[in-house]
C-alpha cells in the first residue's frame, strides 16, 4: 500500500513537473481529450477506467506519445510492470523531441519500481547525455 501510494505520488508529480501547460483544451472525445480524463481518473485510483480511456485514445491515435505514457503510468501502478513497459518503450519512440526527456525519465521511474536500477540507469543515461549535449 505505501510503495503503491509513493509510486502515485512520484508518478504525478513526475508528469506534471515535466508537462507544459497545454495552450487550449482539447477538442471533447479526441485522443488527447481521451488522455486528459483518463489522468484524472488516474489521480482518482481509478486505474482500470483510466486505461480504459488511454486505450481508446490509443485506438483513434495509435502513435499518440501521452497515451501510451499514461498507460505505462497506469499500468505500472497496477504492478503490471511488463505491459507497463510496452507502452512507455512506445512512448519514447513516439515523443516528439521536446518531449524525449519526459518519456525516458519515467520509463527510469518504471525500472526503478521494479527494483532493477541497473535498466533505471540506461534511460537517465540517455537523459544526461540529452542535456549534457544542449548545456543544459
Amino acid at each position: 500500500m505505501f510503495r503503491t501510494s509513493c509510486s502515485l505520488f512520484l508518478l504525478t508529480a513526475l508528469s506534471l513537473a515535466q508537462q507544459p501547460s497545454p495552450a487550449k483544451a482539447p477538442v471533447p472525445g479526441s485522443p488527447e481529450d481521451l488522455v486528459q480524463q483518463g489522468e484524472k481518473l488516474s489521480r482518482e485510483g481509478k486505474q482500470d477506467d483510466a486505461l480504459a480511456l488511454y486505450n481508446r485514445a490509443m485506438d483513434k491515435a495509435p502513435t499518440l506519445y501521452e497515451a501510451h505514457l499514461a498507460a505505462g503510468e497506469a499500468l505500472d501502478l497496477k504492478g503490471e510492470y511488463a505491459a507497463a513497459l510496452e507502452h512507455l518503450n512506445k512512448a519514447v519512440e513516439y515523443a516528439p523531441p521536446d518531449s524525449k526527456v519526459q518519456a525516458l525519465r519515467t520509463l527510469a521511474v518504471s525500472y526503478a519500481f521494479q527494483g532493477d536500477s541497473f535498466k533505471a540507469s540506461e534511460p537517465e543515461i540517455q537523459v544526461f547525455n540529452t542535456r549534457l549535449a544542449k548545456s543544459d
